[in-house]
């Protein structure tokens, strides 16, 4: 079998692909988006190999049909062109008529010379992202142009159909990760709606009997404004927490993959919870304060990304089987005063309270939350029968999202170990290319059994 190198652009020279920014602001702006429209992909958009229409802007049909070349078809790639460079997605049947926002770069071919997603896996190699970032321009933001993705070297199988097999190979890894996230999605969704039903909407068990008293003391129906039920309070924060500074270090201090776990941003999600990925090492000295263990609650204090989405976020720590964990100046641990430590936890995360603290966070290009004007803030502070109720219903949930959580990340590691020798040719899969892959037992045993979800498409 013939292994070839080529760059990008030539292969797409040769295919007849292209290379294509998204449009300039002179040709879109902020006045053109609506409520209701097409999707536009922006870097905030992609997580984790996949696009989130939860927040996506949206244009006008008559806007992207007048731009049409940045509309994406099915096994475009699509590339931040700013910031978060390392990431990417494969547009499919259901992120296909979206629209390739400013912040973007669309890759497309016809799959005549490079299977689609053969290069959307080889792009994910920590070898291709370093050399990309390492061609970017920029000090304080890496930004992406045509040029530097058109000069990617990639080597490639010249048989297209071992580039499908390696690919399928992946995919199978990729297709149980879903499962899994999906999964965990319905769950997170579960508890979310069952602390808005408790906490919120105030229909928790038993409020049927319960008397509403207002601020002042009367008693009120549950829909008044303000009214809680007896023995509830709505007092400031300060009262129940207490909240500790993560470490500052330097990248003498930082090693790949040994030393204490250290949290970071990486590992705070946009919408709030825990991302595996992005864990680094630290070697060096800290305080007790530094640490945190299995369940704690991490919130991010300064935001770096563009679109500045993460500040205010928390996350529960994961049990990945490591005894404590190291969390980054970028942090604080925050520790609950008599209130269980879940209910704090939901609060911080299902309230929308994210959304009010980001209000305080300042700064040019680096947000920064002041971690005391947490303390001001005001909480819903339930009778303690119920806060232990709501933590007996929503455990096992939160423990199964941690089960999920580490299933995925053994999937995620053995893809990743397979990716790069699939993709230098050093694997052999010659022998399967007329075969039917299916995942070994053993790799199905790392997911959870498959299930059916909905799943609609933007078209």
């Amino acid at each position: 079998m013939i292994w070839a190198k080529k760059t990008l652009g030539d292969i797409y020279e040769i295919e007849g692909g292209n290379v294509q920014t998204g449009p300039f602001g002179s040709q879109l702006h902020e006045s053109d988006y609506v409520d209701n429209g097409i999707p536009v992909i922006m870097p905030k958009d992609i997580v984790n190999d996949k696009l989130n229409f939860s927040s996506t802007a949206k244009i006008k049909k008559e806007d992207a049909n007048r731009l049409k070349k940045h509309i994406v078809e099915i096994d475009d790639i699509v590339f931040p062109r700013r910031g978060e460079i390392d990431k990417r997605i494969l547009i499919d049947e259901f992120s296909e008529g979206a629209f390739c926002g400013t912040g973007c770069i669309r890759l497309r071919g016809n799959g005549s010379v490079l299977f689609p997603k053969y290069l959307f896996y080889y792009s994910k190699q920590v070898s291709v992202v370093k050399w990309i970032e390492n061609q970017a321009i920029g000090a304080t933001m890496m930004n992406l142009n045509t040029s530097i993705l058109k000069s990617v070297p990639i080597y490639y199988p010249d048989d297209i159909k071992l580039q499908q097999k390696i690919t399928s190979i992946l995919s199978a890894y990729d297709d149980l990760i879903e499962n899994n996230n999906q999964r965990i999605q319905l769950l997170e969704e579960m508890a979310s709606e069952i602390y808005k039903e408790w906490f919120v909407r105030l229909r928790f068990p038993g409020y049927e009997n319960a008397v509403f008293r207002d601020k002042n003391g009367k008693k009120v129906d549950r829909e008044s404004d303000g009214a809680l039920p007896d023995r509830w309070k709505k007092e400031q924060l300060r009262e129940h927490i207490n909240f500790y500074r993560g470490k500052s270090y330097s990248s003498a201090e930082l090693r790949d993959n040994e030393g204490l776990a250290m949290i970071n941003l990486k590992n705070i999600q946009r919408q709030g919870g825990f991302r595996l990925d992005g864990l680094k090492y630290f070697e060096g000295k800290y305080n007790l304060n530094n640490e945190a263990y299995s369940g704690d609650i991490v919130m991010a204090v300064t935001d770096m990304t563009q679109e500045r989405e993460i500040v205010g976020r928390v996350a529960l720590v994961p049990d990945m089987g490591i005894e404590k964990f190291i969390i980054s100046m970028d942090l604080i641990r925050i520790e609950p005063v008599a209130l269980p430590k879940l209910y704090l936890y939901c609060f911080f995360r299902y309230s929308g309270i994210g959304l009010q603290l980001k209000e305080f966070a300042n700064g040019a290009n680096v947000l920064h939350l002041t971690p005391s004007l947490i303390e001001f803030q005001k909480a819903v502070i339930p009778h303690a029968a119920i806060c232990e109720k709501f933590e007996e219903l929503i455990k096992p949930m939160l423990s199964e999202i941690d089960v999920l959580n580490n299933k995925n990340q053994v999937l995620q590691e053995t893809r990743d170990l397979l990716l790069p020798r699939l993709i230098s040719g050093k694997l052999s899969v010659e022998h399967l290319l007329n075969e039917t892959y299916e995942p070994k037992e053993a790799v199905r045993t790392a997911a959870e059994p498959a299930a059916v979800y909905e799943t609609k498409s933007i078209k």
